[in-house]
């Protein structure tokens, strides 16, 4: 017999000890539907999209490739401000040299 699907919080993860009226924990709050939209779809979809957009904007290059690269850098920033605020400093890290990666290999790929 199959195990029932944990149910999904609507409720996002906010830093402890700090109000929801700061930045660190607005961010989190405010997209916390969109958040919960993404939750709701199959696992894959996501990082496929990802990498599509990616791997399209590096092919493409010129404007196009801007634009699809624009998207992922986009996706990708709203994501590390939304969950900034229950990551680790090393997972901080990790994440905004990725993004810094895509904004450079974007800008060289003009």
């Amino acid at each position: 017999m199959a195990a029932k699907p944990r149910p999904r919080n609507a409720h996002p993860r906010v830093r402890a000890n700090v109000p929801p009226d700061k930045i660190a924990n607005r961010v989190a709050t405010t997209t916390a539907p969109g958040l919960l939209w993404l939750s709701r779809m199959p696992k894959l979809v996501l990082p496929a999209f990802v990498a599509v957009a990616l791997v399209g904007g590096l092919i493409a290059g010129g404007i196009l490739g801007l634009l699809l690269l624009v998207v992922v850098v986009g996706l990708l920033g709203w994501l590390l401000a939304a969950f900034w605020p229950t990551l680790p400093n090393a997972g901080r890290a990790l994440r905004v040299a990725a993004l810094a990666a895509v904004i450079v290999v974007g800008v060289l790929n003009l």
